[in-house]
């Protein structure tokens, strides 16, 4: 029999707010988890958004360890002022324009 009030893990595509939903749910399993900030005990909608963008970034198929790397360099590149730019620019690769 299943349980009305339990929350299935959502999907990575899914919205930050269903992940910061079961996570706050589920508190005890996510409070030790490596980009998980929590605001006034409840958990940070915004680093859900940027932990789930980095979700998606890591293709799948990689080891534990192929992953931690990347999650390192990823950080590595958001952390460091202008080195997103610096590597954009020496790779080349065009930013997307969004409009409104």
């Amino acid at each position: 029999m299943r349980d009305p009030d339990r929350l299935e893990q959502p999907q990575v595509t899914d919205s930050p707010e269903s992940w910061a939903q079961f996570m706050h749910r589920h508190l005890y399993q996510w409070q030790t988890h490596p980009g998980l900030v929590l605001d006034q005990f409840k958990v940070s909608l915004p680093h859900v958004r940027g932990l789930l963008l980095t979700r998606q970034m890591i293709p799948s198929g990689l080891s534990q360890r192929q992953k931690a790397g990347l999650y390192i360099r990823i950080a590595e590149v958001l952390a460091t002022p202008g080195l997103y730019r610096q590597r954009r620019e020496q790779l080349k690769i065009a930013m997307a324009i969004i409009h409104d």
